[in-house]
């Protein structure tokens, strides 16, 4: 209630602040003032009568509408009158402000030359040297402060010119120090990659040296399984099977250690001089299943080791002797 109430009392503030609002509803009043003065001030039975009838006493309202409403008082005269006081009658006014700036400036004109034609007095004269002196002085100070000032910010400004120079060299030395990092980062991440091709090209030898130790290890248990069935022969010492291998490659050297058998024994150093070199710069060791005194074993030996055998000194009964990698 109280935001209408304040626009109600916005809006009839900026209608009766307007120029032509305020002046239409002044012509209105001023046209029709005797409806204000019927309404306001005169009492109903001193209107008198209807007509044809002495009985009824005639109200304001009947009054007005009767005697003082009609086009020309609500609307037109108040329209006409609006129009004059606002476009007509500022021209006089304007005409009476032009007459009276001109007679002012006339006024002016003729006291500056009879100003400008009086002599001035010795006292006048010297008051006035006086006040130029005065007035040389503090232009001289003010000429010699700024001329300082000048100076000041001269100087400062070469200060600041050298510490920009000396920030733009450290901010371009910065830069360059930024892409050198960016380079060598970017190699080391190039050398990251490599690396981890190596990596894996490793892990796939080794995951193919796995698979083939795998195979290798199911053919001896193959080759167990058939020297089992050959476990009948009493030959009292014979190699059933032995490879010389390093993981990736392998050479049979069952007949080789079978031919240094002597008198029941052997005694041999397994290097690359029994069969050959399978493998190139890669660690070797032997596989060795064996029968001795109607027994099977099984050993490893690693690559420059002896593999010896010594019947005089008889081995136990199914041992099985496994040198780790």
């Amino acid at each position: 209630m109280n935001d209408f109430i304040k626009s109600i009392k916005v809006i009839l503030y900026d209608r009766l602040s307007s120029p032509l609002y305020g002046t239409f509803i002044v012509s209105f009043f001023l046209w029709n003032w005797k409806i204000w003065y019927v309404t306001f001030f005169v009492s109903e039975s001193n209107l008198g009568y209807f007509p044809n009838s002495d009985a009824i006493i005639i109200n304001k309202i009947d009054y007005i509408i009767n005697n003082c409403s009609n086009w020309w008082t609500l609307l037109i005269y108040p329209v006409a009158s609006t129009i004059f006081l606002l476009l007509i009658m500022p021209l006089p006014a304007i005409g009476a402000f032009n007459i009276t700036l001109r007679f002012e400036k006339w006024m002016s004109d003729i006291r500056n030359k009879i100003e400008k034609d009086k002599l001035l007095t010795l006292e006048q004269s010297t008051k006035l040297r006086k006040y130029i002196m005065e007035q040389k002085d503090d232009f001289l100070k003010s000429l010699n402060s700024k001329d300082e000032e000048i100076k000041y910010l001269k100087t400062n400004n070469e200060n600041l010119e050298k510490t920009s120079n000396s920030c733009k060299e450290k901010v371009e030395l910065l830069e360059k120090e930024r892409v050198e990092l960016l380079g060598k980062v970017e190699l080391l991440e190039k050398e990251k990659v490599e690396q981890l091709e190596k990596v894996e090209l490793l892990e796939k030898e080794n995951f193919e040296q796995l698979r083939k130790a795998e195979q290798l290890e199911k053919e001896n248990f193959e080759r167990l399984e058939t020297f089992e069935l050959l476990e009948k022969e009493k030959i009292p010492l014979k190699i059933l099977a032995a490879f010389y291998a390093s993981g990736r490659k392998s050479v049979d050297i069952s007949d080789e250690l079978n031919k240094r058998i002597q008198n029941n024994c052997i005694n041999v150093k397994i290097d690359n001089s029994i069969k050959g070199d399978p493998d190139l710069k890669y660690e070797k060791m032997a596989f060795i299943v064996y029968r001795n005194n109607g027994e099977i074993f099984k050993k490893i030996i690693k690559e420059n080791d002896f593999f010896t055998i010594d019947n005089k000194r008889r081995e136990g009964s199914n041992l099985i002797q496994t040198i780790s990698i």
